[in-house]
């Protein structure tokens, strides 16, 4: 299985956006690039949260997240400390959701929602019936082809090793070391070498590779 590394989100202007993340909801500020991207990470996570500021009228920009969703060990507390730094306008009741999960949510400066669960348990549970429909054994094809030729051959081990530029005997770290250098170049927010096709065939690479090393390490 693969770690998220970065949600993008557009959003009108970085320095609210950062304000709102940063000074009210206690993330962690990692930094700018180049004065159009923001990074945060929700605390004690590993994941982080890119804001790229658009222009209204900039292609792309209306696609934006209905929300955004955390888990929270306690929302009561986590609720009643940000009441306490007086930071929002509003900040909703908690409630349960169609699943019985307990949550409360704030809007951010986009109008994005960013939502507080307690655990995420009657999630799993409403969706388990649901997991034995995919297999794991089904193989991503890489062939730049295969959505519109249904005979497309399977990609193998070997075909995966390559798109991430890595050997075969490549160990667990330097696969995703070379993914990370690679998806900075092919991420379609880089201008200069950004491609979706190249990146959404090299994530699905790394997702297969990930997931057989972590198999294997359970394995020994």
């Amino acid at each position: 299985m693969f770690d998220v590394w970065h949600i993008g989100v557009p959003v009108k202007n970085l320095n609210q956006s950062v304000e709102f993340y940063v000074t009210g909801l206690g993330f962690e500020f990692l930094g700018y690039y180049e004065k159009t991207m923001a990074f945060v990470r929700p605390p004690g996570k590993n994941f982080t949260i890119e804001f790229l500021e658009f222009k209204e009228d900039a292609p792309g920009f209306d696609r934006k997240p209905h929300h955004i969703a955390f888990e929270c060990e306690n929302v009561e507390q986590f609720r009643e400390d940000l009441i306490k730094k007086g930071f929002f306008r509003e900040i909703q009741e908690i409630t349960p959701s169609n699943n019985q999960m307990r949550l409360f949510a704030v809007t951010d400066p986009d109008g994005i929602k960013v939502q507080f669960y307690q655990g995420k348990a009657g999630f799993d549970k409403a969706i388990e019936h649901t997991i034995n429909q995919y297999s794991d054994k089904e193989r991503i094809v890489l062939d730049e082809d295969h959505h519109s030729d249904s005979s497309a051959t399977k990609a193998t081990d070997d075909d995966y090793y390559k798109v991430l530029g890595v050997k075969s005997t490549a160990t667990l770290d330097e696969i995703t070391k070379s993914f990370r250098t690679k998806a900075a170049q092919l991420h379609p927010d880089n201008k200069a070498t950004g491609d979706q096709q190249s990146f959404e065939r090299l994530a699905a690479a790394y997702d297969v590779l990930v997931r057989e090393k972590k198999a294997e390490r359970s394995r020994r």
